[in-house]
Order: structure tokens, then sequence, then C-alpha cells
């Protein structure tokens, strides 16, 4: 090759003899693409290598919140090197950085991280001059959050309302929390909140039953398996915290503030149910009255009020907005009576009616089968 690159220079300098310098540059071309055909044989490979990966926890297990994971493993072939323990949260695209060791002139390694989140973890190293670079195999790992409560609520009475409180670990906002009751079998939510800014929530529970009732507080999201708080009792006794008269059989009374009507039979609760009541603007009449009358599927009548002026004069049954039961009371076109819209009534803020106090049908139904005319009703709040 370099005899041709001679010839060529002299060939061309040469102008007389330019045959001579073309037939130098045809070998000039030949040797060149000899030259980088061979090449990437003369090169030397980079020597492939690897690096294991173990855990302190087994695959696919679910640990508490900032439990401790070891993890540990080796560079083949033993390498003094730098190994990046790497993290992926569910739904994630890409590890991310977690720490970072160095191992010993064998290449073992160790470290140690907290579970804060679930996901999946892996090892790597960068190789050097001679080795290629390398990735564990990955492992998964479910971690739970933490759940703090406040101090714990003490309820006496079926139906009273009581709050529980507390804080969620690692911060969560906006984060949907229940409140869970066990019936010896399995665990059933009965009220639910959301944090606020600060990862806080306070849940608004009443149980309508008496009993001793196990309790907890649970949660769960993407990066988190379900977590529960420590389980503590309540006990609920029949409570009569308006002080009513035994002597009579049945008592119905409604409070307004907490949408609330119970049925008490002989001074003592018997159910408990959520109630609509008026809203600010056609507020349900305070005071102590009785039920004058009753009505199985009763026809809806127009009242006198504006709000009512382009209905129709009379609605009969199914569509009814009276439902299936009411019960009349003394207080002037006050009916306590079933709905068309039970929805309503799962609202946390029901007041909802033009005056009436409204149950869910199968409710007002048994209620019906329970209050005589003449029972009292106390309305209040």
């Amino acid at each position: 090759m370099l005899f041709s690159l001679i010839m060529l220079t002299i060939s061309f300098r040469n102008k007389f003899n330019l045959k001579v310098g073309i037939r130098h540059a045809v070998s000039l071309l030949v040797c060149l693409s000899m030259a980088a055909s061979i090449w990437p044989v003369m090169a030397v490979a980079a020597i492939p290598s690897a690096i294991s990966l173990n855990s302190s926890v087994a695959a696919n297990s679910i640990v508490a919140y900032n439990t401790p994971i070891t993890f540990t493993g080796k560079i083949e072939p033993g390498h003094e090197a730098t190994v990046t323990v790497q993290f992926k949260k569910l739904g994630a695209k890409q590890f991310t950085t977690l720490a970072q060791v160095q191992s010993d002139a064998a290449g073992n390694y160790t470290s140690t991280v907290a579970a804060t989140a679930g996901g999946s973890y892996q090892v790597s190293w960068p190789g050097d001059a001679d080795h290629d670079t390398a990735v564990s195999s990955s492992i998964y790992i479910g971690a739970q959050g933490q759940i703090t409560l406040d101090k714990l609520p003490k309820p006496n009475y079926a139906g009273e309302v009581f709050y529980i409180s507390g804080t969620l670990t690692p911060a969560h906002k906006n984060t949907l929390v229940g409140v869970q009751t066990n019936n010896k079998t399995s665990w059933k939510t009965i009220a639910r909140a959301r944090t606020d800014k600060k990862s806080k929530f306070r849940i608004k529970v009443s149980i309508s039953k008496t009993g001793v009732y196990r309790l907890r507080v649970v949660f769960s999201d993407t990066d988190h398996a379900q977590t529960s708080s420590e389980g503590f009792n309540v006990k609920l006794k029949w409570g009569n915290p308006w002080k009513l008269s035994a002597a009579y059989p049945e008592y119905v009374v409604v409070s307004k503030k907490t949408f609330k009507l119970w049925f008490l039979r002989k001074g003592k609760v018997v159910r408990v149910f959520r109630a609509g009541v008026g809203m600010p603007s056609y507020p349900t009449p305070s005071g102590n009255w009785k039920v004058v009358r009753k009505g199985v599927r009763p026809t809806w009548y127009r009242p006198g009020s504006d709000w009512a002026k382009n209905m129709p004069e009379s609605i009969p049954w199914p569509g009814s907005p009276l439902g299936e039961r009411g019960l009349y009371l003394s207080a002037p076109g006050i009916i306590i009576h079933g709905t068309t819209q039970p929805s309503l009534l799962d609202r946390s803020y029901r007041a909802v009616s033009h005056g009436c106090i409204r149950l869910k049908n199968p409710w007002v139904i048994w209620l019906y089968s329970r209050v005589p005319v003449g029972t009292p009703v106390k309305i209040y709040g």
C-alpha cells in the first residue's frame, strides 16, 4: 500500500505518465478496502461481565413502610467498582438511582435501602476499558404506607356521630381513606374521606346498631399495598341523650344538624337512619309534633308554595315523590316519607327537601310498620 502511494505521487508529478498514476491509484483503493475489512478482526473485543442481585426480602413480598432491605451480589469477573442500586415504581417507564456503593476487589458489594414504596429493584455497574457494562435481573418488592391515628374516639351510643382522624405517611394529598369494621369473617368499609394538602384525614362515622365493633383505618394506591392502622374497639349501647321518658312506647327524633332520624322504644334507641331535611330556604320546623295519619303509596298534592306553582295538581304513585309510605305530622305540610331520589340520602349534606323528612323507601316501610298514629316526633337542631 505504501509503494502504491509513493508511485501515485511520482506519477502525478510527471504529467506525461498519467496512465501509470491511475493504475497506482486503483491499487491504493484496493489496499484501503482490504485494510477496512480486516480492522474489526484486529480490534480487541470488550470482555462480557455480569452482576448478581440477592435480597434480604423475598421477591414479590410486601413489607411495612421504611423496612430496611439489604442487597448483596458480585461483579463477574471480580472488580472494585461503583455499583448503582436502581428503583422503578409501578407505572414508571425508567429506573432511577436509589443508592451507590463500592464493591471490594473480588467484586462483592452490599447496600441497604429503606422501602418507602412498592416497585422493582435492580443493580448495575458501568464496566471499564476492558469489560462491558452489566445490569442484573430485577425483583419486585411491595411496600405499605403508614397510618398514624390521633386520639381515639370514644362514642357511647348507637347512632352517635364520631370522628376518626390521623395522618398518612408518606404524604398523600386528596387520597381516599376508609374506616372498616370487622364482622368476624371479613372487613367492611363503613365510611370514607379524603386527605387534605397536609396528608391529614378526618372521617365521620356513625353506627346505627348496638354492640362491640372492631375498627381500623385503611388506604392503598398504585405505590403502596393496602395499609391499615392498628385496630381498636368501640362499644355502643342504646342511648337516650334527649332524656325522653320511657313511658312512651314509641318515639321519633329528627336532628336537622346531623341529618339523622332515631326510632326509640320505651326510651331506648332501636334504629337510626340517614334522613333528608328541608333546605335552608325551606327549613323543616323544629318542635314537638306527633303523627296524625299514615298513608301507603301516598299521592303527592301540590302545596301553595311558589316552588310548586308549575307542577301538576297531584302526582299519584308510582311517580309520587312521597315514595312508598307517608307519616303525616301535626306540623302543617310536613311528612316523613319515602323518595324517588334515594341517592340524595347517600350524601353527607342532606338538606335536600322543601321541608319534609325523607327516608329511603325500605327504611320508611320499616318505620311505618312500627309507628302508630299519635307517636310523638321531636325535631331539633
